[in-house]
């Protein structure tokens, strides 16, 4: 990989971090200073997904030509589950849906990442070009966050209150909180 792909690897990387963090802040003000902080939550939230959908393409020839095909799919997944994270926020900022129903939306999106995650770290740590400590931590990262996977069945039967969302769901929100 060339110095210039890194470097743009890298600032992906970082600004996902800076997005993550402006949205962990509008977050806690929406709760404790105002109800206008939701929507840029919201907004934060869909520039994440398209940035880690951005992020697993520049990644992807990062990871070996020994597994092409299983890269693609990883890829793929990445960014089905980045387009539904955007779909939650469009369908909680459009009021389409309340924001029970978007959460679940976007928490979905976030366990098919998590796939993605297990499947990069997985393509790493056979090639040894990460530090181990780092794969095994991105596996353990991807595979909590596919605990989401549980709340496909509700978000599939357009659940949107928080007291009918059966058990499962709530496992699977459980690990977004």
């Amino acid at each position: 990989m060339n110095a210039g792909r890194s470097r743009s690897i890298g600032r992906i990387a970082i600004g996902i971090g800076v997005i993550c963090a402006i949205n962990a802040l509008t977050i806690i003000l929406m709760y404790t200073v105002a109800p206008i902080f939701g929507p840029l939550n919201d907004v934060g939230v869909g520039m994440e997904g398209i940035a880690i959908a951005l992020l697993a393409w520049m990644l992807h020839p990062f990871f070996g030509e020994q597994a092409r095909r299983q890269r693609q799919l990883a890829s793929i997944a990445a960014t089905v589950g980045a387009g539904l994270v955007v779909v939650g926020s469009i369908l909680v900022i459009s009021g389409v849906t309340g924001w029970f129903l978007a959460s679940l939306y976007t928490l979905f999106g976030y366990a098919v990442i998590g796939c993605w995650i297990v499947a990069a770290n997985r393509f790493v740590q056979r090639s040894a070009t990460w530090p181990p400590r780092l794969t095994r931590s991105g596996i353990a990262t991807g595979v909590i966050m596919m605990f989401g996977l549980f709340v496909g069945p509700a978000s599939g039967a357009r659940v949107d209150n928080e007291a009918a969302a059966p058990w499962y769901a709530n496992v699977g929100y459980a690990k977004g909180a």
